[in-house]
């Protein structure tokens, strides 16, 4: 099974060869995969920070919760034998 894309691809190639257009059709692919990855990075760098904060959040209330259950006062038991 072939990707119609690449079959695209190809056929194309005869084309840009044919007008003598390389060296445009490769700075305009290079333009746009440039202008793709502008949002790439900020947006893994954002996701990162949220998840660190997200998991701070997590710990912090974890903690206080089971904190809170031991501070409770337990009954009084006395390991004195009368």
């Amino acid at each position: 099974m072939t990707c119609p894309f690449f079959l695209l691809l190809t056929q194309g190639v005869a084309t840009i060869r044919a007008f003598d257009k390389e060296a445009e059709f490769v700075n305009k692919s290079l333009q746009t995969v440039d202008r793709h990855q502008q949002a790439y990075h900020p947006n893994v760098i954002s996701n990162k920070y949220v998840g660190v904060t997200y998991s701070i959040y997590a710990v912090n209330a974890r903690y206080f919760s089971v904190g809170n259950m031991c501070k409770r006062p337990l009954a009084k038991v006395s390991l004195r034998s009368y």
